[in-house]
This record gives structure tokens, sequence and C-alpha cells, in this order.
């Protein structure tokens, strides 16, 4: 703000524009807009601003829900498919110039969902998703990614394993703990997860390709 005022004081900018954030005195923040001219007086000394202030929290508040529900699944708060993509991207490239930087992708699906929808109703199903998402967001490092393609898909991103023994550890685990979770919705394993493992290759230029196969 002080950089852009002095800008507009010095007359290196026609005016005095600035989107930023103000306290208020119960210590939560607003945003504000803030348009504005130097105005000068006979010498030619700059005496006040005139301008507008504006509170676009409302605004940017909604710009920020944009933003996330771009990048979120609405129901389990993992990464989507249009996040996992461009994470994927950023994979291929780096393991391009630095063969030795390796990742590996899991790709999991539930076998006979639709029963616990059937049987329970979707919103049971829905709070297994949940519950299912929870789990693997904590399994998984913060250098890796976990996401939901949609319906009962999942994908999980490895970063920087050294072999394939890492990615069947970490698949080995998420078993685990989704046939606990199914346990405590069904109190019987009618259903249980399929998990496809890919790691990385050379050939792989492409993330469709990635999960084509995964």
């Amino acid at each position: 703000v002080r950089y852009l005022l002095q800008m507009h004081l010095e007359g290196q900018s026609a005016h005095f524009e600035s989107e930023h954030r103000m306290r208020k005195k119960d210590n939560s923040y607003l945003w504000v807009l803030v348009r504005g001219l130097a105005v000068q007086d006979a010498s030619g000394q700059v005496t006040r601003l005139a301008g507008t202030q504006t509170d676009i929290t409302v605004r940017k508040q909604n710009d920020e829900k944009l933003i996330h529900d771009a990048r979120y699944d609405s129901l389990t708060e993992l990464y989507n498919r249009a996040a996992l993509v461009e994470q994927l991207h950023r994979s291929i490239e780096r393991n391009r110039r630095h063969p030795d930087h390796k990742y590996a992708v899991l790709y999991l699906d539930l076998d006979h969902f639709k029963e616990v929808n059937d049987s329970l109703g979707h919103a049971a199903g829905d709070e297994m998703l949940i519950n299912i998402a929870r789990k693997l967001a904590a399994i998984i490092r913060p250098t890796d990614l976990a996401a939901r393609l949609g319906g009962d898909e999942f994908v999980v991103l490895l970063e920087g394993i050294h072999d394939i023994r890492d990615a069947t550890i970490v698949a080995e685990r998420i078993q685990h703990e989704i046939e606990q979770t199914i346990l405590q919705f069904l109190h019987r394993p009618i259903v249980s997860a399929s998990i496809g493992l890919v790691l990385s290759q050379p050939v792989y230029k492409v993330p469709e390709e990635i999960l084509r196969d995964a």
C-alpha cells in the first residue's frame, strides 16, 4: 500500500488504487478497495488524497470460494481431477529433468460400493467416502497428494520415492485403513478396495497415460 501510494505521490501513476485488508476493532479483517487522486495546493504540494474506500470483503470471499471449488472436491475436500492433472504434469516434467526423482500413482476404486448406497442410503455412502478421504489425507506425506476423481474412485500421487516397495507399503496401509472404515459402517466386508499402482517411467508424457495404466 505504501509503495503504491508513494508511486502516485511522485507522479509515477495516474491514480492510486489498492486492494488490501484492514483490521477492525474486534481484530477481524475486512477487504477494501481504495481509489484516489492526490490533491495539490497552489504551490504544488500534495495536501490530501481524494477518492473512495469500498468494502469488498464479500467479493473477496466469493473469489476465494471460486478458486477453492476449482481445485477441490466438494464432498471430501480432497483435490479434484483438475488439480491432480496439474500436479501430475509437474511430476512428469520433474522426472524428465531429474530421472532420479521417482513418483508413483495409486488408483483406488471401491468394489461393490453401490451396495452401500442401496442398503444404507446415499447419506451413509457419502459419509463413508468422507471418512475414507480423511484416512487418505492422514496417511500421505505433505509432499504427496490425494484426489477424488468422482464416485468411489480416488488417486494418490506419491512424490520422491526410491522404488516400488515404497509405494506398495503405502498401498497396503491404505487397504488396511479402508477395510477398518468399511467395517465401521457395514460390520461385514461386502465392500473392498482395489488399488492399481504405476511407477514413473520416461515413456509417460501426459497425465492421462499414467491414470489409464494405473
